[in-house]
């Protein structure tokens, strides 16, 4: 029995089917290659694929490259010609490539040409790229611990992705008493007590995107038993040094102004916070600080200790001299404190020591001229009550009364007087007009050191010996007149007519001394001439001018020559006065170096003060017989004693002003003309005269001022 395979016939139709599809096959690409090659038109190119890719903001782009199909190769030139790319996406002009980082989600719809070597444009193919938000992260991974029976506080933040976010609990549990808000991701509440432990949990959150983007974060949380934290501070008000902390009296640490530390109590308890009481300067032993509040209970509704110092500064009151008296009162001060004192206006000390309050010296350097101190405490350190010291200057006199007794400043210049400069002898002497005079009538003393002064007189026997002289010689020509009158001499034979014989008392030529009368009258001329040159001889002593007499030639005329009745110039010292600063010298002074050149030039100016003695110069030059009354001549002169000279040195900014103060101050100061200055021996009269109210008689040449 022949066996026959019936799938034989079947697979030999297959195989024929085949064979003309095949032929048909090549026979449309032999049409197609014929019909295309005589045919020169050619189809514009196109663009695939059709479909672009999502992104994701911050997330870099999958390159994507546009695929040109048709046209003649090769092709450039591509280009977006309507709508926009994803910001932070570019399109390569020669290559078709899209690619970047996005950065703002959203759907952006854009169209592309390109341009084949023809150069052929293809119609515009229109494209879409999604660009999700940036993917969800988790900003914070870490909570804080939570206290049983402590409110508690966590926040869950995230970045990325588009707001606003849920959140929700994927996994785990939070303990008792705590919940997780869904729209912001915060895990608040009380932990109940008994839920201390370590809690695990996973915490998800979505965003508004769409679709939407979600994202997960694993946390623990752990909860501690009942304890809470006490942070313990002590402001900077503490300035200087530090402070010791203790908890229930057991130090815990040592701290600064400025500087805390954190402690942990059980819930429940209520430790005592305390801290040192004073707290040293470390560099002034006159500065210390102390705590507004030594103590403080903290507990966990009032956890947190918080101590501030103030400053106190030790003041010691003390005198200057020291050694003049002892203040009470020396203490500490708080700051800004009223500090007061009132200190002795005058202490005496030796008999002929005063010491008078001046000033108040406190430690900042202000000076305070009020006996009664009244200063908020701001510095530590010594407040002096500053003193001068005064000198007793005693004058004494056998004679005449005294002026310039008394107090002086020390380094002061004391002037003393003595009046009237010559008092009347007693006795016969007195009579005859003997006189006795000062050494010195006045004077200055520089008081450094208390002192006497006596003031001693000397006789002046000048006029008694000329009344004396002349009274012996009166008597002797009285004596002679009467033995002539009872022995008149014998007569004589007349002598032949002659000149008139001219006896001139001051110069010229002395003629004819026959007569004993003429003897008598030369002999009385020469005493007289003696006693002017003793006079001469007082006066210089006594610093007063020389009189001079009008010389003839400068004289008015007259129709008889007559001899002067007075004719004398005399000085009176009355005070020591000083002029007005004048600038003697002044030159600019270039500074030098960066410091002194920021503060400009400088001026270095040389003032000058002149010193004067002041007198009253009284003139009289009288004829005798004259008749009616007549005035003396006064003039104030001032003749030049020293001239005193200060530096002072003055910056751009400052005034040019005199010295201030100075010991010449203390003098009378005039305004002196240069017409009232003579020198210390000059008896001529200034041109300002003054008329006096006294009038002297006739024939009377005493001193109306008793000069």
């Amino acid at each position: 029995m022949r066996f026959v395979n019936p799938y034989k016939g079947h697979c030999l139709r297959r195989l024929a089917n085949y064979g003309v599809l095949l032929a048909l096959i090549c026979l449309v690409v032999v049409s197609g290659v014929l019909f295309l090659f005589p045919s020169p038109v050619l189809a514009a190119p196109g663009i695939v694929p059709s479909v672009l890719p999502p992104g994701q903001v911050s997330v870099s782009y999958p390159a994507t490259t546009l695929i040109p199909f048709g046209g003649t190769p090769p092709y450039t030139n591509w280009t977006v010609t309507a709508g926009a790319l994803p910001p932070g996406l570019s399109l390569g002009p020669a290559t078709g490539v899209i690619s970047g980082t996005p950065t703002t989600a959203g759907t952006y719809t854009f169209f592309v040409t390109v341009t084949d070597a023809v150069p052929q444009t293809s119609a515009p193919q229109g494209f879409s790229i999604v660009i999700a938000a940036a993917p969800i992260t988790f900003a914070s991974t870490y909570l804080p611990d939570a206290v049983e029976g402590t409110s508690y506080y966590g926040s869950i933040s995230v970045t990325g992705g588009k707001s606003p976010y849920t959140f929700s609990l994927s996994g785990g549990t939070l303990p008792s008493g705590l919940v997780l808000t869904s729209t912001s991701g915060i895990i608040s509440g009380t932990p109940d007590k008994g839920t201390a432990g370590n809690y695990v949990f996973t915490i998800g959150v979505t965003d508004s995107s769409s679709p939407p983007i979600s994202a997960s974060q694993s946390f623990t949380l752990t909860v501690r038993k009942g304890f809470f934290d006490t942070v313990v501070t002590i402001t900077s008000s503490l300035a200087a040094g530090e402070t010791s902390v203790y908890v229930d009296g057991r130090q815990v640490t040592r701290l600064r102004g400025g500087q805390t530390t954190r402690l942990n109590f059980a819930v429940g308890t209520k430790p005592v916070i305390t801290v040192d009481p004073l707290v040293s300067h470390p560099s002034k032993a006159d500065v210390r600080f102390k705590p507004d509040v030594e103590r403080i209970v903290v507990s966990e509704s009032s956890p947190d200790a918080i101590f501030s110092y103030f400053p106190e500064y030790f003041i010691d009151f003390k005198t200057d001299p020291p050694q003049i008296a002892s203040l009470t009162g020396s203490n500490w001060y708080k700051e800004g404190a009223a500090v007061k004192f009132s200190a002795q206006a005058q202490i005496d000390g030796t008999r002929d020591t005063q010491y008078r309050f001046s000033y108040w010296l406190l430690p900042t350097g202000e000076r305070l001229k009020d006996v009664d101190l009244s200063w908020m405490a701001s510095a530590g350190g010594k407040v002096v009550a500053t003193y001068d010291t005064y000198y007793l200057l005693t004058v004494t006199s056998p004679q005449g009364k005294v002026e310039g007794t008394g107090w002086y400043k020390s380094g002061a210049a004391a002037k003393w007087s003595v009046s009237p400069s010559e008092v009347p002898m007693s006795g016969i002497l007195g009579f005859f007009r003997g006189k006795l005079k000062p050494d010195s009538a006045t004077d200055t003393e520089i008081m450094d050191a208390p002192k006497t002064v006596t003031v001693a007189w000397k006789p002046d026997y000048t006029m008694p010996a000329i009344f004396i002289s002349l009274s012996f010689l009166f008597l002797i020509a009285a004596g002679f007149g009467v033995y002539r009158l009872l022995y008149p001499p014998a007569p004589k034979p007349a002598p032949a007519p002659t000149a008139p014989t001219i006896l001139v008392l001051e110069g010229g030529q002395k003629r004819g001394l026959d007569t004993t009368k003429e003897q008598l009258v030369e002999q009385f001329r020469q005493l007289l001439e003696k006693y002017e040159s003793e006079v001469k001889t007082s006066i210089k002593s006594e610093e007063l001018p020389e009189a001079k007499v009008v010389p003839e030639s400068q004289r008015l005329p007259s129709p008889k020559k007559e001899a002067l009745a007075c004719d004398y110039t005399t000085k009176k010292l009355l005070r020591t006065v000083v002029g007005n600063w004048r600038k003697k010298e002044e030159r600019i002074v270039s500074p030098s170096g960066k410091k002194a050149a920021e503060k400009g030039a400088t001026t270095l100016t040389l003032w000058a003060r002149d010193i004067y003695n002041e007198w009253k110069v009284f003139t009289c030059s009288l004829p005798p017989g004259h008749s009616g009354k007549h005035k003396g001549t006064t003039s104030v002169a001032y003749s030049l004693q020293e001239t005193v000279t200060e530096e002072g040195t003055y910056t751009a900014k400052q005034r040019i002003v005199p010295p201030k103060p100075h010991f010449t101050d203390q003098l009378p100061r005039v305004d002196v003309a240069p017409s009232q200055i003579i020198t210390p021996d000059s008896t001529e009269t200034p041109e300002e005269v003054i008329t006096p109210d006294e009038i002297i008689p006739p024939h009377e040449p005493s001193d109306p001022e008793g000069i």
